[in-house]
């Protein structure tokens, strides 16, 4: 079969979009297609975080299937990532997908499992009781972003994860967005406390990972009031959902209470991430 890759914009939108509905251009910034017998048969879109592409979207029409459609979508982009500077291609996608898993893990990514899922409306987040009166509390640490954090201390903080036996290469993470990602320290012995990994993604803010290096909980609380700063000085903070990737039970937890209620959680399921470097 022969199958031609090509870019979906205004000219051929409307063949493509029977395979992505609902969807909008606007919010991608790589839109490929795929056509075999004159027909659109998939559909790739990815957007740009940091340094690294996210595959956010990728269909292919049931006739289409397992005849190298997907492959060459993706070896299409693939190239394109090596053109614009060897970018890393990250994919988050449900653990109950297991045929996007086999495919990925086929195709050369570095999976892992990431944790489970909750999502709120940043309304709920933001104007829970719960967690009002959890930032009124002042744990004594000292917050930085990512794009604050001097290379002394983003080492410091490896070494922490190391220790926690956790992989602390997620910390050069080119997806991560540097200013929504937090560390806090404690004041009085330096050492970290917490810290907060986010990807801003349109209007959804991810929480990929907590960790919490200390007994109790107030460093990530110190993190939190910062967050919440940042959400709302964007505007248009009412817009946003928060997704909290949990990473185990005591983060998870932790995330629960952070709402008045927990159904206003809505529980996304097991998510796995993948990376192709």
């Amino acid at each position: 079969m022969d199958i031609t890759i090509t870019g979906i914009g205004k000219e051929n939108l409307k063949a493509f979009r029977p395979l992505m509905p609902g969807l909008s251009l606007a919010d991608y910034k790589i839109c490929v297609g795929a056509i075999a017998d004159d027909t659109a048969c998939g559909v790739c879109l990815f957007d740009i975080l940091g340094d690294a592409l996210i595959l956010d979207y990728i269909y292919v029409a049931p006739d289409y299937r397992r005849c190298g459609v997907a492959s060459t979508m993706l070896m299409a982009v693939r190239k394109l990532a090596i053109d614009m500077g060897s970018l890393p291609i990250h994919v988050n996608y449900p653990e109950s997908a297991k045929d996007l898993h086999g495919f990925f893990l086929n195709k050369g990514f570095l999976i892992f499992r990431d944790g489970t899922a909750y999502k709120v409306p940043a309304e709920s987040f933001l104007d829970s009781n719960s967690f009002i009166k959890m930032i009124k509390i002042n744990g004594g640490h000292k917050v930085k972003s990512l794009s604050e954090l001097s290379v002394t201390a983003k080492n410091k903080f490896k070494k922490a994860l190391y220790a926690a036996d956790v992989d602390a290469d997620i910390v050069d993470d080119a997806s991560l967005s540097p200013d929504i990602s937090y560390f806090a320290f404690n004041e009085k012995t330096g050492e970290p406390g917490a810290c907060l990994l986010c990807q801003k993604k349109k209007n959804t803010i991810v929480i990929l990972y907590m960790f919490i290096f200390e007994k109790d909980a107030t460093a990530l609380t110190d993190i939190l009031r910062r967050l919440s700063v940042e959400v709302q000085k964007s505007g248009n903070a009412r817009k946003y959902e928060i997704l909290f990737v949990t990473m185990d039970k005591k983060v998870e937890a932790f995330a629960k209470k952070l709402v008045d209620d927990e159904s206003m959680l809505s529980r996304e399921g097991r998510t796995i991430s993948g990376i192709l470097a």
